[in-house]
């Protein structure tokens, strides 16, 4: 899976987020006790399970990447956010969503997994830099 020896998987911290609350309903609610490691895996084990790791080059996989999240785009393309809150109310057209996302995380499971790159690690080191790049209390972002 292309993980060093060692390594424990890392439980990432999610606590609960509101990202848009709409009255009582919650729309970004994370799970907190499933690891990237799982992830990786149920998506690997799907995948050799179909004998399909044989099209799993980098290229096809960021341009897969790149397609499915065109796909998640096209649920908010001309529209503002506050009807964007309208439309997630609707439980379809947020699972809709969810599933353009799930195919976009899928692919970038399998992505890390060809090329051997931990995630938690990536984003952590990611984050270091952007901090460095954009200190607390620096740049403030305006709508």
């Amino acid at each position: 899976m292309g993980q060093a020896p060692n390594l424990q998987p890392v439980v990432l911290d999610c606590k609960r987020l509101n990202l848009w609350t709409i009255g009582s309903l919650r729309l970004s609610i994370m799970d907190p006790n499933t690891t990237v490691e799982k992830l990786k895996k149920q998506v690997s084990e799907f995948r050799d399970a179909r004998d399909w790791l044989r099209y799993d080059t980098p290229r096809s996989l960021a341009i897969s990447i790149s397609v499915e999240a065109a796909e998640l785009l096209e649920h908010f393309q001309w529209k503002t956010d506050e009807q964007m809150r309208k439309v997630l109310m609707d439980r379809a057209r947020k699972n809709e969503i969810s599933d353009e996302l799930a195919d976009v995380l899928i692919y970038c499971l399998s992505f890390s997994d060809i090329l051997g790159i931990d995630i938690s690690e990536a984003i952590e080191l990611k984050l270091r830099k952007n901090g460095e790049k954009y200190p607390k209390g620096g740049l403030k972002l305006s709508a």
